[in-house]
């Protein structure tokens, strides 16, 4: 260990994330014009500025695009929190019809004309239920069949097919919601629980 220690300098500390503060291993983190930060940041950015490449951007331009969305999620939660502690932001929504082959008879029928939402979930945490749609002050009760974190690259019809995924997704995640077709959901709307 000496000898070692010695050739590679010692044990070095951690680099921090200048955005939330968390750790940074080497093959934890992304490069960007002016620094590094963690792929939790990475990923959160990522889902908020679309196409664009991240690498190609400044430290100070992710922290804004993350705070501006914070702020965001603060004044839904002051609005809706009370009445809804679990918030979800549909980004967009499209109706889903999933082939039995896939993911099984039972799930098909359930979700038979359903409506896949992906979003960010704002507080609290989704799993199956009854929800409420929130758009434009009126308010649609609905069914969640299912959810499942939101993973880059992937549809949600591969999502659902793997069906690895089992359990609530919780705030600050981008995640899928399924619901049920008369729900209505679309790009824009609110989806709260009780």
């Amino acid at each position: 260990m000496g000898f070692l220690s010695n050739l590679f300098g010692g044990k070095k500390p951690k680099e921090t994330c200048p955005i939330c503060g968390q750790p940074m291993g080497f093959f934890s983190k992304t490069e960007l014009t002016d620094g590094a930060i963690c792929d939790s940041c990475v990923a959160r950015a990522q889902s908020l500025i679309g196409n664009r490449l991240i690498a190609e951007m400044s430290i100070g331009a992710v922290k804004s695009v993350i705070a501006e969305e914070d702020e965001v999620n603060a004044k839904l939660t002051a609005a809706f929190g009370n009445e809804y502690p679990n918030l979800f932001k549909a980004e967009f929504a499209h109706p889903i019809t999933p082939k039995a082959t896939e993911i099984g008879l039972a799930r098909a029928k359930l979700m038979k004309n359903a409506v896949a939402a992906k979003g960010t979930v704002v507080s609290g945490s989704f799993d199956k239920g009854t929800v409420t749609v929130i758009r434009g002050g009126k308010t649609i009760e609905a069914e969640l069949f299912e959810t499942a974190p939101f993973t880059d690259g992937e549809d949600v019809e591969s999502t659902l097919a793997a069906h690895l995924y089992k359990g609530a997704v919780g705030a600050g995640k981008q995640a899928w919601l399924i619901l049920n077709g008369e729900s209505g959901v679309t790009s824009g709307d609110l989806v709260g629980s009780k």
